[in-house]
């Protein structure tokens, strides 16, 4: 986990950016990082027309050798301080984090393969989790206590 004013500033330019990308129609991330950055904004329907939630979702994910990485982050969440859990898809296998409780309106859910980082918290997923094809390697989705998925995002991956 990160320190307060680091995510709180990442999570500003997040913000920043997905905005931006939203307008646009494509996501964007910082340059030349380790991690990829993807960046969703925006809300889901309960089939009813009724909005369930909204919120920024920031992808970041990393394939090494013998290790995967993945860190779901989200901004602007609704409701306040609500319940969500995350759900990452890739190479046609899906893993759901345990739910938590925002503070505020953010909410960071980490997946990971190396055993310490388990231990810490993050959610166990397999060394060859990530699968590097062509398009997003990686898919996304924060939901709610309901099940409803609130934002979502996919991200190429970076290989090291």
């Amino acid at each position: 986990m990160r320190g307060g004013k680091t995510m709180i500033r990442d999570l500003v330019v997040a913000g920043i950016v997905g905005v931006a990308a939203a307008c646009s129609g494509t996501a964007t991330g910082p340059a030349g990082s380790a991690l990829d950055d993807t960046l969703a904004s925006g809300g889901s329907g309960d089939g009813a027309g009724n909005t369930v939630g909204s919120g920024v979702l920031r992808l970041r994910c990393e394939k090494r050798v013998g290790r995967s990485k993945l860190s779901v982050d989200g901004n602007d969440m609704t409701p306040r301080n609500g319940v969500f859990s995350a759900r990452v898809t890739s190479g046609g296998v899906t893993v759901a984090s345990r739910a938590q409780t925002a503070i505020g309106d953010e909410v960071e859910f980490d997946f990971d393969s190396e055993p310490d980082d388990i231990r810490d918290g993050a959610t166990a997923i397999s060394p060859g989790f990530i699968v590097l094809q062509p398009g997003d390697d990686v898919h996304a989705e924060i939901v709610n206590a309901q099940g409803s998925v609130v934002v979502s995002g996919g991200a190429e991956c970076s290989a090291n």
